[in-house]
């Protein structure tokens, strides 16, 4: 019997030295884990870095091809998706960085070519109309179904990710610019376009009963207010707002 229970004895020491290994590995294990965690977050984490200050660096790049590098440096940060945040994950973000430099070059090259210095001028002048609401601009021979002749523009706005438009003009806001006979409509036309993008910043005038949720009043209005009283604010498509709309406009400056 003394021997049965020197050999229980034995083996319940081995157990508990075994027990100690395991739990001794385990926890190297789990500060292993640990650090390759905090590894991965902190490269991710510089990634982002390194994104958000090719947006600050490229400002000439379209706020739309921003956006898809935004949300994707917003995941690289979030620690709920480190299971994703894998080889593909980080191909993505080189894509939406190199789509952001090509249209930084883009624009850039547009800037220096004389050829476009009207144009220049005119998004020049939306934006200084614009409030911050970032602006970018596409040029076309027909906006709207509208082409040589006729002043012809749309706004598509988006209020996520900062809040942003895209403007579409036609090439004859470009022509009637400096004419000396369209001018004042044109602008005024482009003060429409950019009153389109206004009403998310000013959502609490836009909502106001007496728009009634009517974009082309709404920026009618707002262009009558920047001092375009003519046609090419929207009244020849739209009819003239009211004194009382106009006035409330004017208050989103």
């Amino acid at each position: 019997m003394l021997g049965d229970s020197e050999h229980l004895e034995a083996l319940t020491r081995q157990s508990q030295q075994t027990t100690a290994q395991l739990s001794s590995k385990t926890t190297d294990a789990k500060s292993a884990e640990d650090t390759l965690t905090a590894a991965e977050a902190a490269y991710f984490s510089a990634t982002a870095t390194t994104a958000e200050q090719l947006i600050a660096t490229d400002t000439l790049s379209n706020r739309s091809v921003q956006v898809p590098l935004i949300h994707l440096i917003d995941q690289a940060r979030n620690p709920s998706m480190s299971l994703s945040r894998d080889g593909a994950f980080l191909g993505s973000i080189v894509d939406a960085e190199a789509q952001v430099r090509a249209s930084q070059a883009t624009n850039q090259a547009h800037q220096n070519d004389p050829a476009w210095s009207v144009r220049r001028e005119i998004e020049a002048y939306a934006r200084s109309l614009s409030n911050g609401i970032a602006l970018e601009f596409v040029w076309a021979p027909e906006v709207s179904g509208l082409g040589s002749g006729w002043l012809s523009g749309t706004a598509q706005t988006f209020d996520t990710d900062g809040g942003y438009a895209i403007i579409s003009l036609n090439y004859s806001v470009e022509d009637a610019w400096t004419d000396g006979l369209n001018e004042t409509d044109d602008h005024a036309l482009v003060a429409h376009e950019v009153g389109h993008t206004q009403i998310y910043r000013c959502a609490k005038l836009f909502n106001d009963p007496a728009f009634a949720g009517n974009q082309e009043t709404w920026a009618t209005a707002w262009s009558i207010s920047q001092g375009f009283d003519v046609e090419g604010s929207g009244i020849q498509a739209y009819g003239r707002p009211t004194d009382a709309q106009i006035a409330l406009a004017a208050q989103c400056r």
